[in-house]
């Protein structure tokens, strides 16, 4: 019973902002400029995101070519030895 109660109450909360976006232009306004904040606020966190990839793939990027020299160095100090023995 209470999970009727709970659609009814979410139906008729929808059925209610749809009327009010429809028929009330201070309504309409305020979710169409509230829409427009959200959006503006979704491209600022994209942009960040998208710089914060890019710092995140340079670093990965030195991290592999220390990787790379650390190995070269290792290689070269083991064939030293194998040539030694």
């Amino acid at each position: 019973m209470k999970d009727v109660f709970m659609l009814l109450g979410f139906s008729f909360g929808l059925v209610t902002g749809a009327l009010m976006y429809k028929y009330s232009a201070s309504a309409k306004q305020a979710i169409d400029e509230s829409e427009k904040k959200i959006m503006k606020e979704a491209q600022k966190l994209g942009q960040k995101a998208e710089k914060g990839m890019e710092k995140l793939s340079q670093k990965a990027e030195e991290g592999m070519q220390t990787v790379e020299k650390k190995i070269k160095k290792g290689a070269k100090q083991v064939q030293k030895k194998l040539k030694t023995n």
